[in-house]
């Protein structure tokens, strides 16, 4: 119900960007436009007025703000000022994020994430802080909360690793995990979390962001009941909000005051400051706080068994029926988004690829010139052209290898995402087939991403060791494990040698193993506890995965799980595994009481 208060936080997260992208002077716009344009204007000032425009118009003319922000940085980058090109990127991409542009948003945000990485650290950590900032910012849009919440973790660490930290940075950071835990209703961590932005806000920290976590941690108190506690931290927000003329703060506080109100019997009161919640969300223009504030003003009308209780209620209604309707065009926007950001990861993981086959090409001219005058010395052709041949053996496979990947995994999932977008967009469905298109998007578009990232992983030559095998391995079985309620334990030993994995030996046995964790969930639902080891034998790599599933049991007591021993599944693991010179076995344990699977590669 108070989500809405939480989700405050999410804008001023990228508060920073604006505030820390802004020329010293606070300069009239019409003043600031007319030396953009003067003649004769040094371009590192010029850039400064371009950036000053851009966050300027962020909450007034969007269209504006984003030409501005595009300006700046074109400039920055041409006359190389780095300072400013890393600020016009900061106030660009929260921009782009402000106008639900999430696509262009993330890229901008990852180009920030380069950049700052290349910066001095006493000025270029805070500008990691922004992009970590701003791609979480992105996730938890997309409502994707954990990636959300490992952003937000990186860019506290970059904050506070700035000289001198950046303790703006931090608590902006803090106040956004303690959001992101409360949308998933982890009240503990996300009240620890408030506790330590309010912790680092000093005299001088900016008002509006003091009323934001006290008014976040007093709903936190108010969803665990603690009644009197949130009455003396919402009093405390109420009297900065007015104090500072925050009426957007003083309409959220005060319509947790009516609620904890109501909570502690004190009708009075509770009507009071729901009514005073009720007039300013009106001259904010703000429904969200509207709806909220009816529907609170209801309740306690109704308690005091006042006939305008039927009233407030129906005018709420209203406003729940017209905020209803711009969600779900909100949604059919979001679920678009999802499949314009699969698609753009596609391409990129495509132009990735595309790179590492300019790069072979650029290895077989270098190859073929050597080879040259191997010839001219030796007098001989054999070695040339048997060099050549396996180059050309070596791209045709990885060509193959790329196409069938994203053809096989991804292009069933983006043509289901295609079609469920434009029925949405056709607008024929009932509310009830539009929330399942909407589901059925959102679960297609986050297994074409997974798909994609898996491709990649195991072409990416940067993962051909043994330790990003077993850091794989681990972080795919609580991924995929964990929400099934089933204890998954990951067992690998504590140091591992620094071994070279071949790509083919790799990929073929993370698909194995990944075959195996969904035949758990498919055939063996009711496991209570996974086993996973991963352990050197000599020569020879060991991977095991067990579960304690109850097998089925054939008349002559021997214990047998069928439908783990037919279909593809299997097949396909046996041929991997042979392709790769390792055996597989895979059968239900002797008392009945589980299955296992071990498969046995050697390590040359």
């Amino acid at each position: 119900m108070r989500l809405r208060i939480l989700v405050l936080l999410a804008g001023l997260a990228l508060a920073e960007s604006r505030l820390t992208a802004a020329a010293p002077a606070p300069l009239p716009l019409d003043t600031l436009v007319a030396r953009v344009r003067r003649p004769g204007v040094a371009d590192t000032l010029r850039v400064q007025y371009l950036m000053e425009l851009c966050g300027r118009l962020q909450t007034s003319d969007l269209p504006a703000a984003t030409t501005y922000g595009e300006r700046g940085l074109a400039l920055a980058r041409h006359i190389g000022y780095r300072r400013g090109e890393a600020k016009s990127l900061s106030n660009l991409a929260a921009t782009y994020y402000y106008a639900g542009d999430y696509v262009t948003a993330q890229q901008a945000f990852e180009q920030l994430l380069t950049l700052g990485q290349r910066l001095p650290v006493s000025w270029g950590r805070s500008y990691i802080g922004h992009a970590y900032l701003g791609l979480g910012n992105v996730a938890q849009a997309l409502h994707n909360v954990p990636r959300a919440l490992h952003q937000f973790e990186q860019a506290r660490q970059a904050y506070a690793g700035a000289q001198p930290p950046n303790l703006h940075g931090q608590i902006l950071v803090l106040s956004n995990i303690g959001n992101a835990y409360s949308l998933t209703n982890k009240y503990d961590q996300a009240a620890r979390s408030l506790r330590q932005a309010l912790a680092l806000i000093k005299p001088g920290t900016e008002p509006r962001q003091l009323v934001s976590v006290l008014s976040s941690l007093g709903n936190i108190q108010l969803e665990q009941h603690q009644l009197d506690s949130a009455h003396v931290t919402l009093t405390r927000g109420l009297r900065q909000a007015l104090a500072t003329n925050n009426p957007v703060g003083e309409a959220s506080i005060r319509m947790l005051l009516a609620q904890v109100a109501l909570g502690r019997g004190q009708l009075p009161e509770a009507r009071s400051q729901a009514v005073r919640a009720l007039q300013l969300a009106r001259d904010v223009g703000d429904l969200s706080y509207e709806e909220e504030s009816l529907l609170t003003l209801s309740e306690i009308l109704q308690a005091q068994r006042r006939p305008e209780a039927y009233d407030t209620l129906r005018r709420y209604l209203s406003v729940h029926d017209t905020l209803t309707a711009q969600d779900r065009a909100d949604a059919i926007i979001e679920a678009q988004t999802r499949f314009d950001l699969a698609g753009q990861q596609a391409r990129l993981k495509i132009t990735a690829q595309q790179r590492e086959l300019d790069r072979l090409r650029y290895q077989r001219q270098v190859l073929g010139l050597a080879g040259s005058l191997l010839l001219l010395l030796l007098l001989g052709g054999t070695a040339l052209w048997y060099v050549r041949r396996r180059q050309a053996r070596r791209e045709e496979a990885l060509r193959n290898r790329l196409a069938a990947d994203l053809h096989d995994d991804v292009g069933t999932l983006l043509s289901q995402i295609s079609l469920q977008s434009g029925l949405l967009q056709e607008g024929l469905a009932d509310p009830a087939a539009q929330r399942q298109h909407l589901s059925q998007i959102t679960e297609a578009s986050r297994s074409a991403v997974r798909q994609l990232n898996d491709v990649v992983w195991s072409l990416d030559a940067h993962n051909d060791n043994l330790q990003q095998l077993a850091d794989r391995l681990r972080d795919y079985a609580y991924e995929v494990l964990e929400p099934t309620g089933a204890q998954v334990q990951v067992e690998v030993p504590e140091h591992l040698p620094a071994l070279t994995l071949p790509v083919l030996l790799r990929r073929n046995l993370y698909l194995i193993y990944k075959e195996s964790l969904h035949n758990i969930l498919k055939h063996a639902a009711t496991a209570t506890h996974i086993h996973i080891r991963l352990q050197l034998q000599g020569s020879l790599l060991q991977l095991s995965i067990d579960d304690n599933a109850p097998s089925l049991v054939l008349a002559d007591g021997e214990a047998a799980r069928p439908a783990r021993r037919s279909g593809h599944g299997l097949r396909n693991m046996q041929a991997r595994a042979e392709a790769i010179g390792g055996q597989l076995t895979s059968a239900p344990h002797a008392d009945g009481q589980g299955f296992g699977v071990q498969l046995r590669v050697p390590m040359q």
